[in-house]
């Protein structure tokens, strides 16, 4: 007879996998139940208990924000589920990953994961915090096969993996100034010479009517304006 779950369940002559206190045997059926799907989701009976996702929040390809009430991410079952056993023992099984100049893979704690209900909760506000967002960045979440299960049956989630699911981050950090030409404090510059401002980052002009950057003069009589360049339209 078969010696693994599937094996067995599998059979052609009709065999059924059973196991009691850790101990497993591949047995005929006979007036037994079959296998049970825990112990091999692989039978077509067991298909309809496999846990399927409904949808994903932050939808998929949805562009975010990082803001003061963090990133967290969602994901909606069909049905309720539940941590497999055994699951968690060596992390949570699910990881957060961003695709860029310093790509980021992490899995994330156990206590950043939770799962309720039909529920899956995924915070990953810290991971996505400690990124240089001077571009958009892709981020994605991965689920690890046998995570998950469906309550009841305990068939094991097949995973999410890598690329499946994914959403924008977007640049929400202003941009910071890096340096000036003149440097600050420069003597004897020309009025009608060029002032650069170097920033951290690409940066276009804006295109509010108020979109102005002002150039002043100090003197010993006190603070006199000098004249305006504007970016509006």
């Amino acid at each position: 007879l078969e010696a693994t779950p599937c094996g067995c369940a599998l059979a052609s002559q009709g065999c059924r996998w059973v196991e009691e206190r850790g101990v497993g045997g591949c047995e005929t059926i006979g007036a037994g139940p079959p296998t049970g799907c825990n112990l091999c989701p692989l039978q077509d009976r067991c298909s309809v208990f496999v846990p399927k996702i409904n949808h994903y929040e932050p939808f998929q390809n949805q562009i975010t924000e990082i803001g003061f009430s963090g990133v967290r991410v969602r994901v909606w079952f069909a049905d309720a589920v539940e941590r497999c056993d055994g699951s968690g023992a060596d992390g949570s099984g699910v990881h957060v990953w961003c695709s860029g100049p310093a790509p980021v893979d992490k899995e994330l704690p156990m206590a950043w994961v939770t799962v309720v209900d039909d529920v899956l909760r995924a915070d990953v506000t810290d991971v996505l915090r400690g990124l240089v967002l001077n571009t958009g960045l892709e981020c994605g979440l991965v689920i690890d096969p046998g995570t998950i299960c469906s309550v009841g049956t305990a068939v094991p989630f097949p995973g999410v993996a890598r690329g499946d699911y994914s959403f924008q981050v977007r640049d929400s950090a202003a941009p910071k100034i890096d340096g000036f030409q003149p440097a600050s404090g420069e003597r004897s510059f020309p009025l009608d010479g060029e002032v650069v401002v170097v920033f951290d980052e690409a940066i276009v002009v804006g295109s509010q009517d108020n979109a102005m950057a002002t150039l002043a003069r100090l003197d010993p009589s006190g603070y006199a304006l000098s004249g305006a360049a504007g970016g509006g339209g």
